[in-house]
Order: structure tokens, then C-alpha cells, then sequence
């Protein structure tokens, strides 16, 4: 049997659904930036090869 939530003032507190709930929001929000942005779209290879090209120098 699994142990139950976190009890804290005599109420079970459960947190791992709320950060969840959180994480997804700001991911939401992200992809929501990213459409409305005015930047050029890049295919995935040459981001990859930008970012490591800027690694290297």
C-alpha cells in the first residue's frame, strides 16, 4: 500500500497535482508567445546547428 499525502494542520496537502497544473499553464503560455511571435520559423536541423555553432565560438 502506497503512503498517503502529506498531512500538514490535519489536512492532506497535495502538491504533485498543483505543479502539474503549473508546468502545463506555463508551457500554454510559451506556445502562445511562440505563435504570436513575428520571428521566421527554422527548420529544427539549422536551430540545432546555430546553437551549437554559438557553443563553439
Amino acid at each position: 500500500m502506497s503512503e498517503p499525502p502529506a498531512v500538514a494542520g490535519g489536512q492532506f496537502v497535495i502538491i504533485a497535482p498543483m505543479i502539474s497544473d503549473q508546468e502545463e499553464l506555463e508551457e500554454v503560455r510559451a506556445y502562445d508567445n511562440a505563435k504570436s511571435s513575428i520571428d521566421q520559423a527554422i527548420p529544427l536541423a539549422q536551430a540545432i546547428k546555430e546553437i551549437e555553432d554559438d557553443l563553439v565560438s
